[in-house]
């Protein structure tokens, strides 16, 4: 893999971890950088991480500075990392099951639930 290929898929990575930051954030999770203090000053500033504080438990991603710039939108995040790694990370992100933000939920046949969420919508 060339160095070229290789920064578009962390850019294509960023984006959606970005986009994943903005949805957690909407559906009422505590989403935010902060510096990583295992880092020197220098690489701390070009490395920020992106947490999120999701009902599974938090998940963070090292993010670069271009990235940051581009998320003027999620602020500085004031809690601690909570030392999860990366398996524990991708656990708590596949677990987690958001609310729908459906306006109108769209009944299916059996009451199955909402289409959209699984959510059974018949009371």
């Amino acid at each position: 893999m060339t160095d070229l290929e290789l920064t578009g898929l962390y850019t294509e990575r960023a984006q959606c971890v970005l986009a994943l930051a903005r949805a957690a954030k909407a559906a009422g999770c505590v989403v935010g950088f902060r510096n990583d203090p295992a880092l020197d000053e220098v690489e701390a500033a070009r490395w920020p991480v992106l947490f999120i504080d999701l009902p599974t438990g938090q998940v963070s991603w090292h993010l670069t500075i271009e990235d940051r710039r581009s998320a003027a939108d999620i602020d500085i995040y004031l809690g601690e990392w909570d030392r999860h790694d990366t398996a524990e990370k991708y656990r708590r992100l596949a677990a987690w099951q958001p609310a729908c933000q459906s306006q109108e939920h769209e009944r299916c046949a059996g009451c199955d639930g909402c289409v959209i969420c699984g959510e059974c919508i018949e009371g």
